[in-house]
């Protein structure tokens, strides 16, 4: 399975999409996608909010709330979708503010059940 590839016909599919990437909770890159012209450091992105995904899991653990699933998070120049593939893995979908979200949160979805098999 080429995960490069399934992360760039995801971000290409996706009006306002501009990078994803597929990396493990400790920060590690397994996949990386990032538009031609777009200037962005995904993965320094990822981990810094791969660290927000963990305590908002853990946060939901303690709390009893239920398994953590997908967060956003909304900045004045990009949106952020963080989605669980499994207890250590992670995709972080980069989309503009103007960009559908919707359609980028059923896309992130599909993707990473898809992947789930893999990690």
């Amino acid at each position: 399975m080429d995960f490069n590839e399934i992360i760039s016909d995801m971000v290409k599919s996706i009006p306002g999409g501009i990078a994803a990437v597929i990396m493990a909770g400790d920060g590690i890159s397994v996949a990386e996608y990032l538009k031609d012209g777009e200037n962005l450091d995904i993965n320094s992105l990822g981990v810094e909010y791969a660290h927000i995904l963990q305590e908002a899991k853990h946060a939901s653990n303690l709390l009893e709330a239920g398994s953590l699933d997908e967060v956003t998070i909304s900045t004045s120049s990009v949106n952020i979708l963080l989605r669980l593939i499994s207890n250590d893995y992670l995709i972080a979908l980069v989309i503009s503010p103007d960009g559908n979200s919707g359609r980028a949160r059923y896309l992130l979805r599909l993707t990473a059940s898809k992947l789930s098999g893999e990690f």
